[in-house]
């Protein structure tokens, strides 16, 4: 019985379940990011781009009204950014540099996200870069191509991959929501004693 204007401005939420089985916070990340279809995760990583160049474009234009117009319009359309770049009416290093910046900030400074979001973008080697963000093998040569060290295999770095994906959820205005089931096996040891590793990235997750 709520406002159906207010309801076509909020998009439905994204929502992701997953059960823990044991103390392994690896394979809740696996399970969280395969959960993500390929052609979403490159629409949020486009909308992530048409926000933060609007952003950009608003802080270059000098009328503060014509900047937010221009910025809501790339909010709504982000795939005109690349329509700016080609009229130089927007500087693109400028705009990566901000969008590097941002990715640094929520990805614990792993420069390997950064390279892999720009290639979901791409064509040759936006599958590969989806295979690298869901923790998968996408074997040397493409590794060396995406620019990676190598495949995901700390938790830690699990982590920073679901803090980036809840923070391109966050900025694109879509919401997510992410349910980890019988969670106490991650927080627990088999003596009931608390995993503070696991404590720790779940509570460095609730706070982001």
């Amino acid at each position: 019985g709520g406002d159906p204007r207010l309801e076509k401005r909020i998009p439905s939420p994204f929502q992701i379940y997953v059960k823990a089985e044991g103390p392994d916070f690896l394979e809740i990340y696996r399970r969280v990011m395969t959960q993500v279809p390929f052609e979403l995760l490159r629409e949020i990583s486009l909308r992530f781009l048409g926000v933060v160049a609007g952003e950009q474009l608003g802080r270059d234009l000098a009328d503060r009204k014509a900047g937010e117009l221009e910025s809501k319009k790339l909010r709504e359309e982000p795939q005109r950014v690349y329509e700016l770049f080609r009229q130089y009416l927007l500087e693109e290093g400028a705009v990566f540099e901000r969008q590097a910046k941002e990715i640094d900030r929520v990805a614990g400074g792993i420069d390997d996200f950064r390279r892999t979001l720009s290639y979901l973008l791409s064509q040759e080697l936006a599958m590969a870069a989806y295979d690298w963000l869901l923790g998968r093998e996408v074997g040397l040569d493409n590794a060396k191509k995406l620019g990676v060290s190598g495949p995901i295999t700390s938790a830690e770095v699990g982590k920073w991959a679901i803090q980036l994906l809840a923070t391109l959820f966050g900025r694109v205005g879509r919401p997510l929501v992410i349910y980890i089931d019988q969670y106490e096996k991650l927080v627990l040891d088999k003596d009931g004693e608390l995993a503070t590793q696991n404590a720790g990235l779940l509570h460095s997750l609730v706070e982001v």
